[in-house]
């Protein structure tokens, strides 16, 4: 966690670095192109050229550290929880009749919410008489 926290500011002292040198480099080429305007300069031409690929050299940088300010606060986000959910389903083989399930202990007749699968194994817990036995399936011969 302390890995990750100090990469976080790492990215963010960066983008801050970045920042600051396409601000400079971007007002620098403002003044090329400023100063490709003034009376009695020779290369106009070439300053103006300086000064537009300076501004677009810093607007370059600029969308660096945007995109590393972008990827600090990722980081910054809690991890989605992931809900695990594990459906069992039970294939009784034989003849089966589920309205007439009785519980070995006292003989009531079972609900179909007292039947659990736990960790693979037919669980049937009885509401009445508070009896909790692994059902055990016979062989059909």
């Amino acid at each position: 966690m302390e890995a990750k926290r100090a990469g976080t500011i790492a990215i963010l002292i960066m983008g801050l670095i970045f920042l600051c040198v396409g601000g400079l480099i971007g007002g620098f080429g403002a003044l090329y192109v400023l100063s490709a305007h003034e009376q009695g300069i020779a290369d106009t031409g070439r300053r103006l050229t300086i000064g537009i690929a300076m501004i677009a050299v810093g607007l370059v940088i600029w969308v660096l550290a945007a995109g590393g300010a972008f990827l600090a606060w990722r980081r910054m986000q809690p991890k989605p929880e992931q809900k695990i959910t594990v459906e069992q389903q039970v294939e009784l083989t034989g003849d089966v009749d589920l309205a007439s399930l009785r519980c070995q202990s006292c003989g009531a007749p079972l609900p179909r919410d007292a039947i659990e699968v736990k960790e693979g194994a037919v669980i049937v817990s009885c509401p009445h008489c508070g009896a909790s036995y692994q059902m055990v399936e016979e062989p059909k011969w």
